[in-house]
């Protein structure tokens, strides 16, 4: 039996876990600047030995565990010159493609997302739970890939963690004893850094990449996506990621050159939420910079009599899309037709009553996306799915004096318009804001 430890002994053990209580909650609440403390004084306790001293003998005595870090083996992708792929080739290829798998998805949706996805600007896919969000994604990128035999996975769900509570759950963190970078499981880093390497190797020739975080309101998104809603405001070639500081590790760390990313354009960002009581709501600064698609489970069936119906499950023919591809298809310098111009400045004040600003930004990115439809459906017809994807998400559930009577006046100056999803999704927003106002403050 050991020895029973003196009183002395006691009240040293008392303040050593009171010591850690308190480092362990300013921890918890400033992870950066606990870090940044110590670094400015390790070199200290090197000098004056107390680092040594610090340890015990029972410490000393155990052999080191060192932490396992992932190579960073970057593939070496080889060029496929013969690509050439028309846009209307490739979106009739995606709609058989998702046929071909069991699933029974709105064409209209299926438009969208490509659509969306040749932009820089993330896509939120929401709706209910099962309403076939995740599925998605998965088939287009299987659509993307054509027949190209591969064995780098171009795909990556990250399944997001409530835990998260900064971009270091994300992406990865600093070990400030070791100095060096250890990237987060979630595979994030190497998907980012993968895509950035091949779009700097092979420019126009460089494969398209896709990561989707997977119900990415389980956790706060404007804390562990920060450094990718800064990135994505600003224009194209400026859209960096400060990951660590290159300046705190080691000459010879791997991650070194990669201690600053770039959202490159052959990397689509995809995120998918569940609008439920389990999950939080999605803030307007994200909204702003997002094409949020939803899914309607009253709509229609995911899938088709096809019980079987999963991704995966239906070979696709045809070579793979490359970035020059994606870029032949971009029409950002179209004109817009006068109508749609006309019809966003005679909703504009209504939108302002509503608490949606058209601002700047989101007329530029609406303009960028219907110019970007051309040749693949009627101007009016994109400005229906932007209405929907960048309008209607941001004047849902509003209590505010006037509220209704903007959302009816907005109802009809659209009625004669040619935007039918948008005004039946506002005459359901309408007739379940009457019903909870009845609710509330009971009938008249």
């Amino acid at each position: 039996m050991g020895k029973t430890p003196t009183k002395k002994q006691f009240e040293k053990l008392e303040q050593a876990n009171k010591i850690s209580e308190e480092v362990a909650e300013r921890l918890s609440l400033n992870r950066e600047a606990v870090i940044a403390d110590f670094l400015s004084l390790e070199p200290l306790l090197q000098r004056t030995n107390l680092k040594t001293s610090l340890q015990s003998d029972e410490r000393e005595n155990k052999p080191s565990v060192s932490k396992e870090i992932p190579i960073l083996n970057l593939p070496d992708f080889s060029v496929d010159s013969t690509s050439n792929v028309s846009e209307k080739d490739f979106v009739d290829r995606f709609v058989n493609h998702v046929e071909n798998c069991g699933f029974d998805y709105d064409r209209e949706d299926l438009l969208a997302f490509h659509i969306s996805a040749k932009e820089q600007s993330p896509i939120i896919l929401g709706g209910t739970s099962g309403t076939g969000k995740s599925s998605l994604p998965v088939l287009y990128a299987e659509s993307l890939a054509g027949d190209r035999e591969s064995d780098f996975d171009f795909y990556l769900p990250v399944d997001v963690n409530p835990s998260w509570t900064n971009p270091s759950d994300l992406l990865g963190y600093m070990d400030a004893f070791e100095h060096r970078f250890i990237p987060a499981s979630s595979g994030m880093f190497r998907q980012m850094t993968t895509a950035q390497h091949a779009h700097r190797n092979l420019g126009p020739d460089a494969p398209i990449f896709i990561v989707c975080l997977e119900e990415l309101n389980l956790a706060q998104p404007e804390h562990y996506l920060a450094d990718i809603i800064q990135a994505i405001s600003r224009s194209p070639g400026k859209q960096f990621i400060n990951v660590f500081d290159e300046n705190a590790v080691k000459n010879d760390d791997q991650f070194k050159s990669f201690a600053h990313l770039e959202i490159v354009p052959n990397l689509i960002l995809v995120g998918t939420v569940n609008f439920d009581e389990t999950t939080r709501p999605i803030s307007k600064r994200l909204l702003d910079r997002c094409n949020l698609i939803e899914f309607k489970v009253n709509d229609h069936l995911p899938i088709q009599n096809n019980l079987e119906a999963r991704t995966g499950i239906a070979a696709v023919k045809g070579p793979p899309v490359l970035q020059a591809d994606r870029k032949r298809w971009s029409n950002r310098d179209s004109n817009i037709e006068p109508e749609v111009i006309d019809i966003l400045d005679q909703i504009y004040p209504i939108l302002n009553t509503l608490g949606c600003n058209l601002t700047h930004r989101r007329q530029k990115l609406i303009y960028r996306f219907i110019a970007n439809s051309n040749g693949l459906c009627k101007n009016i017809e994109a400005l229906d799915m932007q209405l929907l994807q960048r309008i209607y998400p941001q004047i849902r559930r509003l209590y505010r004096p006037g509220a209704l009577d903007a959302l009816d006046e907005l109802i009809k100056k659209l009625e004669h318009k040619d935007v039918p999803r948008t005004l039946k999704a506002l005459r359901v927003l309408r007739e379940e804001e009457r019903a909870a106002s009845t609710l509330v403050f009971g009938e008249e």
